[in-house]
């Protein structure tokens, strides 16, 4: 227990003076500070925009013709005043013939046009298709309104009071059983996108940590004053501590930014962050993530204990990163079903737990039984690779020159135990 302890602060000393994990984090602190100020910067531009509201209404009135719409009726089909008011979005002007309207909109006179060939067909002429306009259907439906009243009229029937029927206030209330989807989701992405930045930024750093102790040969050093135990164990908990010792620095920058701008921010949203907040939500974070980044440390270690380089490392390590993202695009699809046996697989798989369940408990009810099978499964699968590490390490001092085969060593490793 000496000897790890003193691998353990070795590690984790060195790995606070790196530079690289100082600069990151501080960027990152930093960035994320300024994300928190968006409201205040948003805030402030309205108030300008208060003050400069004449400059607006003559750039309003400059731009003017963007607004204008054109019109064509197909031989007085339907009244002028009727087209006046479906076109309501812009201001209407009338065009004498179809070619007319098309050269207008082709010269940018108008922002588009509108023919009428008759009250249940009409044509939209723009210059070129908008991602995002949507007046042919506003039109589409005010022409549907206005059939709807003349057949009504037609049967004796009054518009007006068919609109009154149907239109009755509906009151409701919702009766929350269980978990609210809505903050769940901010928690439950948030919470995803921490665990992936977090195993992929300092996995490989474990797996290149460990190879380059192979490379200038200071494993057999190592070794030889230690047990490969010590060393494995104590590295990966280095690692898992100093990147959760950067994530908390990076979250109290976040929580300083939100507290110093927090009168800036929408009362919906305070209460949002507040209701999905919970104790028992953070608690179940902190536990899968610990065991998640402990397993795949572990696996790190091992990948980087089977090459003699460190260039090999990026090649070596693939399969994890593999596994990892397909666990992290399987969750990002199933966020949005948390209730599917897709996602109630994957939150019980060792591999992808540490992103899954969280999703799952903070957007739905999660029997105790699968969370407990899930923490079982997780601590079971990070024991066993914690074992083979620690051999596939012990393994590597006998082994340089040569890249060592993962399921081939791990082999080896149980039948020597037989």
């Amino acid at each position: 227990m000496r000897d790890l302890f003193s691998v353990f602060k070795f590690e984790f000393l060195n790995r606070l003076k790196q530079k690289s994990i100082i600069y990151t984090t501080l960027i990152f602190a930093v960035l994320v500070l300024l994300l928190t100020f968006i409201p205040r910067f948003f805030d402030v531009f309205d108030s300008s925009s208060v003050d400069s509201t004449e400059n607006a209404v003559e750039n309003i009135e400059e731009n003017d013709d963007l607004d204008k719409i054109g019109y064509a009726i197909n031989n007085n089909v339907i009244d002028e005043s009727i087209v006046g008011n479906l076109i309501y979005f812009g201001e209407p002007i009338k065009y004498n013939s179809v070619k007319e309207l098309e050269e207008a909109v082709n010269n940018e006179e108008i922002e588009s046009g509108y023919y009428f060939e008759s009250k249940s067909s009409f044509k939209e002429i723009v210059k070129n298709i908008s991602l995002y306009s949507q007046n042919n259907i506003l039109v589409q439906e005010g022409l549907n309104k206005v059939l709807r009243d003349e057949q009504l009229a037609s049967e004796g029937i009054d518009p007006m009071k068919v609109d009154s029927a149907s239109n009755q206030e509906i009151s409701f209330e919702i009766v929350n059983l269980g978990k609210n989807g809505i903050t769940g989701f901010i928690f439950a992405y948030v919470g995803m996108f921490i665990v992936y930045m977090v195993v992929l930024l300092f996995g490989n750093s474990v797996a290149t940590l460990v190879a380059r102790e192979k490379n200038d040969r200071t494993m057999e050093i190592l070794i030889t004053n230690t047990s490969a135990k010590n060393l494995i164990v104590g590295k990966v908990f280095a690692s898992t501590l100093t990147s959760f010792l950067q994530l908390f620095i990076i979250i109290v920058a976040g929580f300083l930014g939100f507290t110093i701008n927090k009168s800036y921010y929408p009362a919906e949203i305070v209460e949002l962050l507040k209701e999905g907040l919970s104790f028992e939500a953070i608690a179940v974070f902190l536990l899968f993530i610990v065991l998640g980044c402990l397993m795949y440390f572990f696996l790190y270690a091992a990948f980087g204990a089977l090459v003699s380089r460190v260039e090999d490392v990026g090649n070596a390590t693939g399969p994890i990163q593999i596994i990892f993202v397909a666990s992290f695009l399987v969750t990002s699809f199933g966020i949005q079903m948390p209730e599917s046996m897709v996602m109630k697989i994957a939150s019980i798989i060792p591999f992808s737990s540490p992103m899954s369940f969280f999703v799952r408990y903070t957007m739905t009810e999660v029997p105790i039984y699968q969370m407990l099978l899930s923490i079982a499964l997780l601590i079971i699968t990070t024991i066993i690779l914690a074992f083979i590490s620690i051999k596939i390490y012990r393994m590597g001092t006998l082994n340089y020159g040569n890249k060592m085969g993962f399921f081939k060593t791990v082999t080896k490793l149980f039948q020597k135990q037989d």
